[in-house]
């Protein structure tokens, strides 16, 4: 046989960590994020109809301890995801020498979603990678990615990775998906709320340091 090289410029990888977060971890969190939004004057804007955005993490609605419990295994979850990726080869692009790759940025914020809230199409383009970290997720929707190559119909439908993908998360899972990647969380037809943490992520730049 003749000598043969592959190679893997393109792909859409989606990681999914079951209970990255334990039972008591995440009835802890939703507490806290709960007892933040109904103290919390603010509102954003921009949030979907029917859901609630905040930033306890950020403006004092978590303990210092909760805060590193998050931010720790999130970071491990990135770790695992960029692990796993194939890494290609003979290719070429911008520099990322300024970047320090030990150490991430995190860019976050929690949703309590009631029943029939929904979050429509949309991506997070320019980020490393990013995630959601669920923390009651039960019965309240799955969240679908639905990539470019599919719903444009650049690609045969016997393309292996032609196709959407459906999640139906448990409490204390993490996703962690292309920023790029298209997505949208079906409505949700439970009395309980579904509260999670979105966030996006960078590395480091080395001169902020």
């Amino acid at each position: 046989m003749a000598d043969i090289n592959f190679n893997v410029i393109e792909q859409t990888a989606i990681l999914h960590i079951k209970q990255a977060f334990t039972k008591e971890e995440c009835a802890d969190v939703c507490k806290a994020v709960i007892e933040y939004k109904d103290r919390s004057p603010s509102f954003d804007p921009n949030a979907n109809l029917g859901c609630w955005r905040g930033w306890p993490h950020v403006k004092g609605g978590f303990t210092e301890d909760m805060n590193n419990m998050i931010i720790d295994r999130c970071s491990e979850s990135i770790n695992e995801y960029i692990k796993r990726l194939e890494r290609p080869i003979n290719t070429f692009g911008e520099s990322t020498e300024y970047m320090d790759k030990s150490r991430y940025v995190f860019d976050a914020w929690f949703n309590v979603n009631r029943k029939g809230a929904e979050n429509r199409e949309h991506s997070h383009s320019g980020f490393l990678a990013s995630g959601v970290a669920y923390f009651q997720a039960d019965d309240t929707g799955p969240i679908e990615f639905l990539p470019m190559n599919t719903l444009y119909k650049m690609t045969s439908p016997a393309w292996p990775y032609h196709g959407m993908a459906n999640y139906n998360p448990s409490d204390g899972d993490i996703l962690i998906f292309p920023s790029y990647l298209l997505h949208k969380v079906h409505p949700n037809p439970n009395e309980k709320p579904r509260i999670n943490m979105a966030f996006n992520v960078n590395y480091q730049r080395k001169e902020a340091l």
